[in-house]
């Protein structure tokens, strides 16, 4: 696995909500080349990643870290590969992010359920990435599995069906001026 962590300076060892981690990455494999860039200051003209993927689809890998301390930060992955005529070619990418703290408006902090697996320090999306990469496939089969007979129930209406899964996010106000409540 090839990609990049993006971190910023924590406030102790215990993260406050949003301290943590993300990650973008993807398995380098026979004939799957990845190559990164860790690290390129997004407001200007992005010189730093055109000058070597404009002349050959490759970044100029570096190792370069560049720890936050609230500035802007951009890195980028890329995947290479050749394809013959007609052929296709799945080439997984992930991204995952550690942020174990969850806080409500009242203040009042809570570590989320992924915790439990990964632990509370807010340093493991590498460690996530990596699992989804390898489970993805078992994991989409076991989402399909779980959705079906919910999605299939022909007694329940459509837009029923496609908010129980797509808008779970949708806010009870959108609901209630949508007419749904």
């Amino acid at each position: 696995m090839k990609g990049i962590v993006f971190e910023r300076n924590h406030a102790g060892p215990v993260p406050n909500a949003w301290d943590g981690q993300m990650t973008i990455a993807a398995f380098e494999t026979r004939g799957v080349e990845v190559t990164y860039l860790t690290t390129f200051v997004p407001y200007e003209n992005g010189s730093e990643v055109w000058s070597t993927f404009s002349k050959d689809g490759t970044l100029d890998t570096t190792s370069k870290p560049w720890l936050s301390s609230g500035e802007p930060i951009s890195g980028a992955i890329a995947v290479r590969f050749t394809l013959q005529p007609g052929e296709k070619k799945i080439v997984p990418m992930v991204l995952s992010w550690d942020l174990p703290v969850v806080e409500f408006g009242s203040g009042r902090k809570w570590y989320r359920r992924y915790t439990d697996f990964y632990g509370t320090s807010g340093k493991n999306s590498w460690a996530i990435a990596r699992d989804g990469l390898q489970n993805a496939a078992a994991w989409s089969k076991a989402i399909d599995t779980w959705q079906a007979p919910y999605i299939n129930d022909e007694s329940k209406p459509d837009w029923y069906r496609g908010m129980l899964f797509n808008e779970l996010t949708c806010s009870p106000t959108a609901v209630r001026s949508g007419g749904v409540l």
